[in-house]
C-alpha cells in the first residue's frame, strides 16, 4: 500500500514539474542546466520513475522560480476551491508528504518532516 501511494505521489509531482516547465517554455535540458541536474534525471522525475530528494526538489523549484510547495499543489487546484477547501487540501498535502518522509533517518529528511508536521498543525487549527 505504501509503495503504491508513494508511486502515485511521485507521478503527480512529476506531472506538476512538467507542467511548470512547459509553462515557462523550457526544455528538460534547460531545466536540468538551470537546476544543475541531468536532463535524463529531469525526465525520470517527470515520469515518476525516481524519488527525488528534498535537495533536488529545492533545486528544481528554484530553477522554475516557484516555491517547493508549488510542486505539490497545482494552480487549477487552488483556483477552484474556497478558503476552507484550500486549507483542507494543504492539510492533506502535508499529510501525504508526512507519509513519504516517515521512517527516514537522515538529518535533512527529519528537518523536512518537522516542517511538514508544523504546517499540518497550522492548517488543522484553522
Amino acid at each position: 500500500m505504501k509503495k503504491d501511494f508513494q508511486q502515485e505521489l511521485l507521478k503527480k509531482i512529476g506531472m506538476r514539474i512538467r507542467s511548470l516547465r512547459s509553462k515557462r517554455g523550457i526544455s528538460q535540458e534547460d531545466l536540468g542546466e538551470e537546476a544543475d541536474l541531468s536532463y535524463k534525471f529531469i525526465g525520470e522525475i517527470e515520469r515518476g520513475q525516481t524519488n527525488p530528494s528534498l535537495n533536488v526538489l529545492i533545486k528544481i523549484a528554484f530553477a522554475l522560480n516557484v516555491s517547493v510547495s508549488d510542486l505539490f499543489v497545482s494552480e487549477k487546484d487552488d483556483f477552484n476551491y474556497s478558503t476552507t477547501e484550500k486549507r483542507s487540501r494543504v492539510f492533506r498535502v502535508a499529510e501525504d508528504m508526512e507519509k513519504v518522509f516517515a521512517g527516514l533517518e537522515d538529518t535533512e529528511k527529519k528537518a523536512a518532516l518537522k516542517a511538514i508536521k508544523s504546517l499540518k498543525e497550522v492548517f488543522k487549527k484553522k
